[in-house]
């Protein structure tokens, strides 16, 4: 039997500025589009750390989350398995959302709308269009086009969120994290 999983740049457990509710982000490793001022290029490169669907539902499961957030790089790079993993994420009940430098056209045209609509609660798509700090939400995701898959989350939801937030790690690592998020990194 085939393993499911993904190559990762990172996962953050608990993140509120990254899709509504507590949301665990998994930032995917390998980037095909590498927009032009993007914030996480050090994610472009193929390689990363291997995270089973498994694992993922585990520590979905283990939590109070409402939900995942796929990011990158870029998920759609390796989108049979994203599809298959935010599936199994729905299938429990959670919410899934996507980022992607791709089009909904693009990835419509690679996978069937039926297979992205069972597996995503909402799509925000598009390449990376300047190198703008935003002051909120709303004007982050000017950004993007925002497809609702389903009634679970409006853009009421994602215009509600915190621009930013900042985590300090176990080990002084402080970043920012956000989908208004200035991107910083400090060891």
């Amino acid at each position: 039997m085939e393993e499911i999983g993904l190559f990762i740049h990172a996962i953050e457990h608990g993140s509120y500025s990254n899709g509504p509710g507590r949301r665990i982000v998994v930032w995917t490793q390998g980037c095909s589009i590498q927009c032009e001022g993007c914030w996480n290029p050090e994610t472009h490169d193929a390689g990363g750390t291997f995270l089973t669907r498994e694992k993922l539902l585990e520590y979905l499961l283990a939590g109070d989350f409402e939900g995942v957030t796929f990011s990158g790089g870029e998920p759609f790079d390796q989108g049979d398995a994203v599809l298959k993993i935010a599936r199994s994420i729905r299938d429990l009940g959670f919410g899934c959302i996507a980022f992607s430098g791709f089009t909904l056209g693009v990835l419509e045209n690679r996978y069937s709308r039926e297979m992205l609509d069972s597996s995503f609660d909402a799509l925000l798509t598009d390449p990376y269009r300047g190198s703008s700090n935003y002051n909120t939400v709303e004007e982050a995701i000017t950004n993007k086009t925002v497809t609702f898959l389903n009634q679970r989350y409006g853009l009421e939801d994602f215009n509600s969120l915190p621009a930013v937030e900042v985590i300090v790690d176990n080990d002084g690592e402080i970043r920012t994290t956000g989908i208004a998020a200035p991107y910083f990194r400090q060891n």
